[in-house]
């Protein structure tokens, strides 16, 4: 059944558009009734009435976006980015860690110590946003919920 759901949302448009036609292919098919020489009767007519309305009301939900619901694409997009600024926020630390290694005690070091820390806050702080996207909207993650590691593929 989940199969058949997610066949559906993904050619929602498809569908939409088919039933818009159907409903307006219902209203003709009454009109055209209603002027010819032996006319529908009074049932016949509500009943072509509201087999074309709920055809429409079908299309109208089917075309329409879920309520609160994500963009999948832009969304998609994003948590791209956010994943690729957090490999490399990754890399900017480690990098100013290496550096921080290397150098004598003083000033300099200091800085460059902060600079090393601040870095890691903040690639632990996307990390964890790149999980709380993956844990609402799992669909996003292209290849799973490892992409918000923070490692290469190859590292993985």
């Amino acid at each position: 059944m989940d199969g058949f759901v997610s066949w559906v949302v993904r050619h929602r448009i498809v569908i939409g558009v088919v039933l818009f036609g159907l409903g307006l292919g219902t209203s003709v098919l009454l009109a055209f009734g209603a002027s010819s020489a032996d006319p529908p009767d009074g049932a016949q007519s509500a009943l072509l009435v509201i087999i074309s309305g709920l055809f429409n009301v079908g299309g109208a939900w089917a075309v329409s976006r879920r309520p609160g619901g994500p963009n999948l694409t832009g969304s998609q997009v994003a948590v791209r980015h956010l994943a690729k600024i957090t490999t490399d926020v990754g890399k900017l630390a480690q990098f100013a860690d290496e550096a921080f290694e290397g150098r004598p005690a003083g000033k300099n070091r200091e800085d460059v110590g902060q600079l090393s820390w601040k870095l890691s806050d903040i690639e632990s702080r996307l990390i964890t946003n790149l999980e709380d996207w993956a844990k609402v909207y799992p669909d996003l993650i292209e290849n799973g919920p490892s992409d918000a590691s923070g490692q290469e593929p190859e590292e993985q």
